[in-house]
């Protein structure tokens, strides 16, 4: 199985708080009836979270997401989904720091 197919796998079993409360928003449908995935492969990295109807790519952002060179899951830490990434996508990226996230949906 692909590389990045795994670390996102290890990576939904151990989500950060901000990704669980963020999470618990956007599953379901509960935003506006869009589906969202976690911890998703797309072209090369791992996303937080992936709207693929919407093309819409949620990163977290802060501390919790910094590299720890400690993590054996993210060997380091993860790729950050990058703005080149996203307009050769044709995704649209929404970045969500600890106070956005509480508030947005």
């Amino acid at each position: 199985m692909d590389e990045t197919v795994e670390k996102a796998k290890a990576l939904r079993r151990t989500p950060t708080r901000a990704e669980a409360r963020l999470w618990a928003r956007l599953r379901k449908k509960r935003l506006s009836g869009h589906k969202f995935r976690r911890q998703h492969p797309l072209l090369g990295y791992v996303v937080d979270f992936c709207c693929l109807a919407g093309r819409l790519v949620v990163e977290s952002t802060g501390p919790c997401t910094e590299p720890d060179p400690n993590n054996s899951v993210t060997g380091g830490g993860r790729k950050p989904w990058s703005a080149t990434a996203t307009r050769w996508s044709g995704f649209r990226a929404r970045l969500c720091s600890r106070g956005s996230a509480w508030r947005w949906g």
